[in-house]
């Protein structure tokens, strides 16, 4: 994709096809348009619609759950292997608000308008320059009803040790909110902000990082990341004095965000029995954790990592059934397709052929 500093923001602008749904979807349904509403539902590609991971409270998914009032995530979102330790988005605008979580420290960056992050039924209304960094495992929705532009930069735990490690490694607000959530035993705080106004270094810094995103080019996934990394470093130099840190909140000595981080990390061949060891737990202790904050089983979570990476295995190159089978943990390729049926309808093989039709 040909993409510059100068077109980054009219591709921001630009409506993808999950948005122009959801903005069909969210202008029936406010307008009380109940047929043209039911016809827009009639007409949605079912594949399509698992394969974007699209989240319409009519339309069942076991991706998520419709309480009165409220939909709720029942995923732990996971990146592919191929994707690197901080990954970028835009939020997709007039998405039905849903509560969820993840394994990682997620950062909400208004570019350009506002919205409003939910978090622990307290309302947080960001407006445009707005910086909320939320630590792993913290439930919150996000509302974005109009043409404003909020980035998703997602990072990983690794990418502390990794990528980040040179900020990490100096004393600041930032590096000990980062230490905290991830190291510290006893309690952390859940989430952090900064208000940066029009600071045009810290937004032509995010421009540069999505300008290589989104770009692709050779090495993109690397310098993408150093501009990350220089952003939060620039955050840290302007906002030093500005940052407002939430209460800690008790961890009560349950290492959740390290515990799905490792499984994250190591779902192509991690048990059970290896992972309760690895943090001094009982098996059955673990699992019970592990359901209590994801509403899935580990062997559950596993399954849909393994099935993730095969599916995009899958749709990104030609490798054979056999390959993708063991390179995604499975220990024989019949299995695999059993399990692949199960979740998606048909086998590897014709999910691929229909995905390019």
């Amino acid at each position: 994709m040909n993409l510059n500093i100068h077109t980054i923001d009219s591709y921001l602008h630009s409506y993808t096809k999950r948005e122009q749904l959801y903005r069909d979807y969210y202008r029936l349904k406010t307008n009380d348009k109940t047929e043209e509403l039911q016809d827009l539902l009639s007409r949605i590609d079912m594949d399509w619609f698992e394969r974007n991971r699209i989240i319409l409270p009519e339309i069942p998914s076991p991706r998520y759950q419709v309480i009165p009032g409220k939909l709720i995530q029942n995923e732990m979102l996971s990146w592919k292997d191929t994707s690197p330790d901080i990954l970028l988005e835009k939020h997709p605008r007039y998405i039905p608000e849903f509560e969820h979580d993840h394994a990682y420290f997620e950062l909400i960056y208004v570019y350009k308008g506002s919205c409003t992050n939910r978090v622990d039924g307290t309302i947080h209304t960001l407006v445009e320059g707005d910086v909320f960094i939320l630590a792993p495992r913290i439930r919150h929705s996000i509302a974005v009803f109009d043409d404003s532009i909020i980035i998703n930069v997602q990072i990983k735990p690794q990418a502390l040790s990794g990528q980040l490690n040179p900020l990490c490694r100096v004393p600041n607000s930032l590096s000990d909110f980062f230490h905290q959530a991830m190291w510290q035993e006893s309690s952390y705080s859940p989430w952090l902000f900064t208000r940066t106004g029009q600071n045009t270094s810290l937004k032509n810094t995010m421009r540069q990082a999505l300008v290589e995103y989104f770009s692709h080019q050779e090495l993109w996934d690397i310098i993408a990341g150093e501009h990350v990394t220089l952003f939060l470093s620039l955050l840290v130099r302007y906002q030093k004095n500005d940052f407002t840190v939430a209460p800690q909140t008790k961890k009560n000595g349950k290492k959740i965000g390290a515990i799905l981080a490792v499984i994250q990390e190591h779902y192509k061949t991690l048990t059970l029995a290896d992972l309760a060891k690895q943090f001094h737990y009982s098996p059955q202790y673990i699992s019970t954790l592990i359901k209590e904050h994801t509403g899935k089983t580990f062997v559950s979570l596993q399954r849909d990592l393994r099935l993730d990476y095969a599916r995009h295995i899958l749709l990104s190159s030609n490798s054979s059934i056999s390959f993708i089978a063991s390179d995604a943990g499975y220990e024989s390729e019949e299995h695999f397709i059993r399990i692949f049926k199960s979740q998606f309808g048909c086998s590897p093989l014709k999910y691929r052929q229909n995905s390019k039709k």
